[in-house]
């Protein structure tokens, strides 16, 4: 009866330690820290008193868990990062002749008058009423005068 709890725990169904580090590790990778957090809560309910968890085997799960927070900060940091990048380089580009792919996959061109910023990035404001998204300029030329 005790391996069927222990199996509760570790979805490799070979209770204790060992089998069960193995399947938080790549159902980490799939799944949100709120499914990690459960899934560990899980093991340590479910875990056989006679087997307890080995010590290390937590701390590995600990400093997956952490590690897994981190690279989700780091990550929304860089996003952040390069949202704003594309906002100066939005503001460099008022006043100057920019071509690319607007939203349809045709070719938009024009002179920049001006720029928005929402929640889907930095859009350039055309002169000739267009609009084109920052990410999406391909070629940046001097207005011929």
């Amino acid at each position: 009866m005790a391996n069927d709890v222990t199996g509760v725990g570790s979805a490799t169904g070979t209770g204790g330690a060992a089998g069960s580090t193995p399947t938080s590790s790549s159902a980490s990778s799939g799944l949100d820290k709120d499914a990690f957090l459960k899934l560990l809560v899980a093991q340590l309910k479910y875990q056989n008193p006679m087997e307890p968890t080995d010590p290390s085997a937590f701390m590995a799960q600990s400093a997956q868990f952490a590690m897994v927070e981190r690279l989700e900060q780091i990550s929304t940091a860089q996003t952040e990062a390069t949202t704003w990048q594309r906002v100066i380089t939005g503001q460099g580009l008022i006043g100057q002749q920019v071509t690319g792919t607007g939203k349809l996959g045709s070719e938009v061109s024009g002179l920049v008058t001006g720029m928005t910023v929402t929640d889907d990035g930095a859009t350039l404001q055309l002169q000739n009423g267009g609009t084109l998204a920052v990410a999406d300029v391909a070629t940046v030329g001097a207005v011929a005068g």
